[in-house]
């Protein structure tokens, strides 16, 4: 990537999405701490049909003798924390230390609950950090609630509501977890003293986001950085001066991009060299539909929650990355071990022959990671 003395460069459709899945497979990724380490954020998501959102895409990045059932245990630490669970727009796991750069966003969160906090949930607060505070391994949602009127299967009772502004106002914070369930504790406990005490400027914020979202994603537009971290505007653009980003004119985008200045993020894909691989819908290669549509062309359905006579591609559909273009969709399924790929549908211009190839390449790669065999229709 060539930049001129005033700080801009273009780049071809083709450079900006191999700049994009070079960011995003980064090499020498050992277990799912350096995936997250290297995405700054996984989407967590409770659907399993196949496997749990961030476990996917944990195995799209790793080696496929790297059992999917082990991530967890990188992700979330008994001993000293490793990461944290927040809300951007959706709820995320983050390395633990960028735990600084979301003071602000704590902050806004507080500023404004706080008429809710000091009226219908002072009660609920007070009684979960109550609980929270007295149990030296931290506790549940089930603990928080015993003694108390629990929520329906839809609904969050009193307490859950408290517990939940408290971990997003950062009064309480979810560190590690009890198989599936998340631990509340005490921020003191678990949150490094040098992290929990940093306080930095704005600018230094507005930069360490920015450069974060950059090396995440490789190449992006300013919409694209306030929807990584929920920035605003303004946020953006004073985080990509402080960051020394360079400004991209990139074919087809109808829009500026930005990225970090490195001259290699543009060479041959990554993923070349390992193979295809599925990827999840909550990914941040898709979680982004528009993003993913003007980086690749691809248009993204999630059919989950649609009746099953008014589906298009299948109830839990995994894209298939080749190279840097995805070259068709899965109907997939977890039947035990094993990893059902139900249809197979290629991307318009992929033969049915080389599609299913990559396919079977991908879901042999995760069916692996799964500790079964890849079923084919």
């Amino acid at each position: 990537m060539s930049i001129d003395s005033a700080g801009t460069g273009a780049l071809s459709a083709a450079e900006a999405r191999r700049a994009v899945v070079n960011a995003h497979f980064a090499p020498g990724a050992r277990d799912a701490l350096d995936v997250l380490r290297n995405e700054r954020l996984l989407q967590l998501d409770g659907i399993s049909r196949v496997d749990k959102a961030h476990r996917l895409s944990c195995a799209a990045r790793l080696p496929a003798r790297r059992r999917a059932e082990q991530y967890d245990d990188a992700l979330w630490s008994e001993g000293e924390a490793v990461s944290f669970e927040t809300f951007t727009d959706v709820a995320c796991v983050f390395p633990i230390e960028d735990w600084p750069l979301f003071e602000r966003s704590r902050q806004w969160f507080r500023d404004r609950h706080a008429e809710e906090f000091a009226d219908g949930l002072a009660g609920p607060r007070r009684e979960v950090l109550r609980i929270a505070a007295e149990a030296e391994d931290g506790a549940t949602i089930g603990d928080l609630e015993t003694g108390a009127e629990r929520g329906g299967n839809w609904s969050w009772s009193a307490r859950q509501r408290a517990a939940e502004f408290m971990l997003w106002s950062g009064e309480l914070v979810c560190t590690r977890r009890r198989g599936i369930k998340r631990v509340f504790d005490l921020p003191e406990r678990r949150v490094p003293t040098h992290l929990l005490e940093a306080r930095p400027s704005y600018d230094d914020v507005c930069a360490g986001l920015i450069a974060s979202a950059l090396r995440a994603l490789g190449v992006a537009t300013i919409a694209d950085l306030r929807r990584h971290y929920r920035l605003t505007a303004d946020e953006v653009r004073d985080g990509l001066e402080a960051a020394g980003a360079v400004v991209l004119d990139i074919e087809g985008w109808g829009e500026p991009g930005y990225a970090l200045p490195d001259p290699d993020l543009t060479e041959v894909p990554v993923t070349q060299a390992r193979g295809s691989r599925l990827i999840g819908p909550f990914d941040n290669l898709l979680r982004n539909r528009r993003r993913a549509a003007r980086v690749f062309g691809y248009e993204y359905l999630f059919e989950a929650y649609v009746p099953a006579a008014k589906r298009t591609y299948g109830a839990y559909v995994m894209s298939v990355l080749d190279g840097d273009r995805f070259v068709g969709r899965v109907d997939a399924q977890r039947v035990g071990r094993d990893l059902l790929l139900h249809r197979l549908y290629p991307e318009r211009g992929v033969t049915n022959r080389s599609f299913k190839a990559a396919a079977r390449r991908a879901g042999t790669h995760l069916a692996r990671q799964l500790g079964g065999e890849l079923v084919l229709p």
